[in-house]
């Protein structure tokens, strides 16, 4: 045993010698090779629940396997002790694999450093085994408020996944989701929406609709406050009346978000370069209790073909971006990559 230990030592020594200082340094370097290490897992996670929709059998019964996660933690965002091993065999060995691939990938660079990503990756994989799968993210909860739109993941924004199993696959960075496209729920949630008599309102009424499961709500015909209730996500797609009229709708949001279960979302979309909406969308943007999103209409003598632009509009919700105008590169680049891949 002393002859194959050896070597190893003298590999790990050969970088630099292991003192207090080395291994802090290494601790630290090691925080961000394990994020990177959780994303190999999220597009496996995605896989796995696309090869359940798969029209082959045996890749619905690979992708079906990782079911056992959501019934530990199901669609009511509670755990399920029945199938806590399950859920340990089939969900947290398996999302451990990924992690420790990738050390062992990074020892062929630096073994010192593959050594403290595996063992950073080893303490956390003990401690959630410890917990029986009641992590942070893992763990009741009767009202769902909205997550803090940042690149890291929260125990808040992966609750959404268990709603809404076809998005959200990010844990604990957010980068998958962003490129790929699933950080917002399309298929589904409910929609509503207030000027959808518009061009540009009817061409994203009309996107929603081929996306989403449920029909879309038009709140122009149905303007009570009472129809909030029945819907997800609020779309202010109409500014030709001012931010006045749209106060109204954002006004009961916030107060219907301190009633419900599930966080409300808004998109708002705004004039390009308006100070009129600014003061709006700034309040807004800040909002407790509200996922918002704003999104800048192109004006000028070549405005965005409404079609065009709504295509881009979902592009940009389904990153979960905002305030990016409908004409600049992130839209462009993200609407083109639906394409490639049929949205």
């Amino acid at each position: 045993m002393s002859e194959l230990l050896h070597p190893l030592t003298e590999a790990i020594l050969a970088e630099a010698p292991v003192n207090a200082q080395r291994v802090v340094f290494l601790f630290f370097a090691a925080l961000p090779l394990w994020l990177f290490s959780t994303v190999l897992f999220d597009v496996v996670h995605w896989s796995l629940h696309w090869m359940a929709r798969s029209p082959w059998r045996l890749l619905r019964f690979l992708g079906g396997l990782h079911q056992a996660h959501h019934e530990f933690f199901g669609a009511d965002l509670q755990t399920h002790g029945d199938y806590r091993f399950r859920n340990m065999v089939l969900h947290i060995v398996p999302e451990f694999g990924p992690q420790v691939l990738f050390s062992f990938a990074l020892m062929l660079c630096s073994l010192q450093l593959g050594m403290a990503t595996l063992a950073l990756q080893t303490l956390i994989f003990v401690r959630i085994v410890l917990q029986g799968g009641n992590d942070a993210y893992h763990r009741p909860i009767d009202v769902l408020t909205a997550y803090p739109r940042r690149w890291l993941g929260t125990a808040r924004y992966h609750a959404l996944h268990h709603l809404y199993p076809h998005s959200y696959f990010s844990a604990y960075v957010l980068v998958f989701d962003r490129l790929l496209g699933t950080a917002c729920d399309l298929e589904a949630r409910r929609f509503g929406v207030v000027g959808g008599q518009s061009d540009f309102g009817r061409e994203v009424a009309l996107a929603i609709g081929r996306s989403s499961v449920h029909p879309v709500v038009d709140l122009d015909s149905a303007p009570s406050l009472d129809a909030l209730k029945r819907i997800d996500v609020l779309m202010l797609l109409d500014t030709a009346e001012g931010p006045l009229s749209q106060s109204r709708w954002l006004d009961g949001c916030r107060t219907l978000s301190q009633e419900r279960k599930r966080p409300l979302e808004v998109w708002l979309a705004v004039p390009e370069h308006s100070h009129e909406w600014n003061g709006l969308v700034s309040k807004w943007a800040l909002a407790s209790g509200v996922i918002f999103r704003s999104f800048e209409l192109p004006s000028g003598p070549q405005p965005l073909a409404p079609e065009i632009a709504a295509q881009r509009t979902l592009s940009l919700a389904r990153r979960d971006r905002s305030g990016f105008l409908l004409n600049g590169n992130s839209a462009r680049l993200a609407a083109r990559f639906d394409q490639l891949i049929g949205r």
